[in-house]
């Protein structure tokens, strides 16, 4: 019998009443919750966009005939423009950034710094302005740690609704197919509805998938672990270079050569440099052209710092199954992986909790707040 009730009428079902409890509360309590990351979120898909236009003579354009200078060469700049500080590390220019990226550090502080692709340094990129701004809406709440961490659970309660609805969508056999489409001759009450059920059942997976990326943004470790013990990661070598001994470092040009003549079609994508005493040089060179947001071509070589010896070779296409869901964390909740056509998807997709939101709000008026709102009226 029961059987017979989830296929034919699930709206008899207790467990199903519960749940629409369930969603309508949580989806009541997050509302605004959801409309802030939608419109937030889809603007920040053009993200680097906007950031090349609101700051232009950071982001000069590449040529198609300019030849990006050494890598070598811009960590030297970098180097001489900034001496009190420690270079972390530097990016080359990709196909979606046209500029190296270099990472330097002083007392704990990190700060980010732009070079043009001749590899003269443009400067610092700015901690403030729109893109910044928006970004710290989007992910702290503009409430720093605190907000990040009621971000995380707003996402975990964004996945609770996608799931609830899911569940509670199903609206028996012979009426499932009116469910996934949209009669717009239909009263505006009854419209409301199909625009609901037809939006939540079109979008929920890709909803879902932010929500849970969203807990990651927040909770990465325990994300790792649980994705980890599912899907163990990949296991390489984490070296250290020799002591030192009164030996100088040895020059970062002959290692960079040296992981060039080992992988001689591919492309500089970055360098690593030592934090400690002991630490190492990472050379990272992509099999194509780098792609800052897909990095599943690079192989990373590990020198010592004072002797040059290659310690350690590890090839990103070895990588586990949890290290690739781990590593398209990103790419997916931002979506920089498809191109301009995904983008544009991205953020049409990314209106729907703005939509599921107000539509929701309009049946709820018209189911209990409108009768209330009349009751009082006339009393």
């Amino acid at each position: 019998m029961v059987g017979y009730d989830i296929l034919h009428r699930p709206q008899s079902l207790f467990v199903r009443k519960l749940l629409f409890q369930i969603h309508l509360w949580v989806g009541l309590g997050i509302g605004a919750y959801m409309f802030l990351m939608g419109v937030t979120g889809s603007v920040l898909v053009f993200r680097e966009e906007l950031e090349h236009w609101e700051q232009p003579t950071l982001y000069p354009p590449m040529e198609d005939e300019t030849v990006p200078a050494p890598i070598v060469d811009v960590i030297r700049s970098i180097q001489r423009a900034y001496p009190e500080h420690r270079i972390a590390s530097v990016y080359s220019p990709t196909r979606g950034r046209p500029v190296y990226y270099g990472f330097i550090e002083q007392r704990g502080e990190f700060r980010t710094i732009l070079a043009a692709p001749g590899g003269h340094v443009l400067g610092e990129r700015p901690t403030g302005g729109f893109v910044r701004g928006l970004q710290d809406l989007h992910v702290n709440l503009l409430s720093g740690r605190t907000g990040r961490i009621v971000n995380g659970i707003g996402a975990a309660l964004l996945f609770v609704l996608c799931a609830t609805g899911a569940l509670i969508w199903w609206p028996g056999i012979e009426a499932w197919r009116r469910n996934i489409r949209i009669d717009f001759r239909k009263s505006w009450r009854r419209l409301s509805w199909e625009i609901h059920s037809a939006t939540g059942f079109w979008t929920v997976l890709v909803v879902a998938m932010w929500a849970v990326t969203g807990v990651y943004f927040t909770f990465p470790q325990p994300f790792r672990d649980i994705v980890w013990r599912l899907f163990p990661p990949s296991t390489h070598a984490a070296p250290q270079s020799g002591a030192a001994n009164g030996r100088q470092p040895i020059d970062i040009d002959a290692l960079v050569a040296d992981a060039r003549a080992r992988l001689p079609e591919g492309h500089v994508a970055g360098v690593v440099l030592p934090a400690t005493e002991r630490g190492t040089v990472v050379v990272q060179i992509s099999r194509s052209q780098p792609d800052h947001m897909d990095n599943t071509g690079y192989v990373h070589f590990t020198f010592d710092r004072y002797s040059g010896e290659l310690l350690d070779t590890w090839d990103q296409l070895d990588r586990s199954t949890g290290d690739a869901i781990l590593s398209w964390v990103v790419p997916l909740h931002f979506g920089t992986f498809g191109g301009l056509p995904l983008k544009l998807l991205w953020v049409v997709l990314g209106l729907s909790p703005p939509l599921l939101f107000a539509t929701a709000a309009v049946m709820w008026w018209n189911r209990v707040l409108r009768r209330r709102w009349n009751q009082l009226k006339a009393a």
